[in-house]
């Protein structure tokens, strides 16, 4: 579907064209373009829901009634065949997970999730539960199921729904991992090498802990991503898209070259919800278990951490984590204390060779 704005007497219009229908001009009623731009879902919902053209025989399901189109489950069968790169980002069992929770039922046609339905649809989400008692859900969790309806409209070929996403401010790790606490999970998941996947999260944490890569771009490693012998790696559509590829440190290079192997891929054993399960319960064995900030996703932003300590510069540090902006990368760097204390103590022998130089002249 195609939806051009166009200005006309003062008021700003809809070209609407494709989708199964004939070409329509509709007035938004506005002459304000960002408030033309937050109509326009609902219009564009209602001229396809009056449409007379089915686009499909089940659609057509009353001789004479107006077609429903895809359903939510349509739409989320749609996507997860066409888009390749949405799947890769998450994965198959995040997004069915989601799915299930956006309480909507499947049934629910397309052309109705316009913009008041999900607003009205986010104060719902926004006073469920959430995982600890007494609290509601995240925004996190929120913006997860918005995200996942503009994909679902995307791949109807319908307008996004345009519910701004909740603001995350004050939710940012805070914390480092500390090595000794690093150490004692690897030393949990050895103990309990008998569980499935536990040996290959030993091996994960390491190569998360020297590549700052994320989760899925670790877990959906193929054999031909790796260059033992150049010591590389290549992380193909990643987050934002593009592909990367990054050196790999000794002890990842020996990690990968004893599981590259592996069927499917050196972690393909490994599944995102058994990383999960894994590591929740390795966290209540070492007692932190109300410690929300030790989750695996802070083995990134501690190896992000430690380039900073390194005095890596800024821009590197953006190239290894694949960053598209570097206020991200800014985000994920929290100072060590021992690297605050190098700093004073620089400036502080800067100053004395500054004082004894120029002593020396007068």
């Amino acid at each position: 579907m195609n939806v051009r704005f166009f200005e006309k007497n003062g008021k700003w219009w809809l070209d609407i064209r494709g989708a199964g229908i004939a070409r329509e001009r509709k007035s938004t009623g506005t002459s304000d373009r960002a408030e033309a731009e937050l109509r326009a879902p609902g219009i564009v919902a209602q001229v396809l829901g009056s449409s007379s053209v089915p686009k499909s025989p089940k659609d057509q399901t009353v001789r004479g009634a107006a077609p429903r189109g895809p359903t939510l489950k349509d739409a989320y069968d749609i996507a997860m065949k066409t888009r390749e790169q949405w799947i890769q980002s998450k994965d198959k069992e995040t997004l069915a997970y989601t799915f299930g929770n956006l309480r909507v039922p499947e049934d629910t046609p397309m052309v109705t999730i316009t913009r008041d339905f999900v607003r009205d649809l986010r104060v719902k989400w926004l006073a469920e539960p959430g995982k600890r008692k007494g609290t509601t859900l995240s925004a996190s969790a929120v913006n997860s199921r918005l995200s996942m309806l503009s994909v679902l409209l995307e791949a109807c070929d319908l307008p996004p729904h345009g519910v701004k996403h909740l603001s995350v401010k004050g939710t940012r790790r805070t914390r480092r991992m500390a090595q000794r606490e690093i150490d004692a999970m690897q030393a949990w998941l050895c103990a309990n090498a008998k569980r499935t996947g536990a040996l290959a999260l030993v091996d994960l944490i390491t190569v998360a802990l020297e590549t700052a890569a994320r989760e899925d771009e670790m877990l959906s490693l193929a054999a031909g991503d790796i260059d033992l012998e150049g010591a590389r790696v290549t992380y193909r559509d990643t987050k934002n898209g593009e592909t990367r590829t990054v050196p790999l440190p000794p002890a990842s290079v020996k990690i990968l070259e004893r599981r590259i192997g592996l069927e499917g891929g050196p972690f393909a054993e490994l599944t995102a919800s058994q990383l999960k399960t894994l590591w929740a319960e390795g966290r209540e064995a070492l007692g932190l278990k109300e410690d929300h900030e030790f989750v695996f996703h802070t083995l990134r932003h501690e190896a992000i951490s430690r380039l900073a300590d390194a005095k890596v510069g800024a821009f590197t540090i953006q190239a290894i984590a694949g960053h598209s902006n570097i206020t991200t990368t800014q985000i994920y760097v929290t100072a060590s204390e021992e690297a605050m204390r190098e700093a004073q103590e620089a400036v502080a022998q800067r100053a004395l060779l500054n004082s004894m130089t120029t002593g020396a002249v007068q």
